[in-house]
């Protein structure tokens, strides 16, 4: 109960291949749910929100261009 935690499964991964609207959104909403003392879990591991928003930048990239 100290801890914020978020749990993203596979919603984080190594590479944005496949990327999709709705992933970009996920990821999108998750960020606002996260501060920067916020306990990010991955399937791959921890993850920093900065990482985070890193992915999620990528994935925009993706999919715009």
């Amino acid at each position: 109960p100290d801890l914020e935690v978020v749990a993203l499964g596979d919603l984080y991964a190594a590479s944005p291949d496949g990327a999709t609207p709705t992933w970009a959104e996920a990821v999108d909403l998750t960020l606002g749910l996260t501060t920067l003392t916020t306990n990010i879990l991955s399937s791959s591991g921890p993850v920093t929100r900065d990482e985070l928003e890193a992915f999620h930048q990528r994935l925009l990239g993706v999919l715009h261009g």
